[in-house]
């Protein structure tokens, strides 16, 4: 008998993100955790390129496009939290 070790895996995974927002008081709560995470990454990989002098724009703004990307992600889902119930998705309200 196989079985499906994605959909278990994302059971779990699930399961304990969700168990963890509301042990810390909520997905807002995880998204300033996810800001402090992401700017301190950034911030270290700016000294360490400073330290092995490869400080370049062009690999900054590499390293900085899939954080910008997540961000976007989640303001598009804050902005559409609300008709999701409903099945009504909409990009901008008006």
């Amino acid at each position: 008998m196989e079985h499906n070790t994605d959909t278990l895996y994302n059971t779990i995974v699930g399961g304990g993100l969700s168990a963890l927002a509301y042990l810390v008081g909520g997905v807002y709560q995880l998204f300033n955790a996810l800001v402090v995470m992401m700017i301190t990454d950034y911030v270290t990989g700016i000294m360490i390129a400073i330290d092995n002098k490869t400080l370049s724009s062009a690999i900054g703004f590499k390293a900085g496009f899939p954080h910008v990307s997540i961000f976007i992600q989640i303001i598009i889902h804050f902005m559409n939290k609300n008709d999701y119930p409903t099945n009504n998705v909409k990009l901008f309200k008006g």
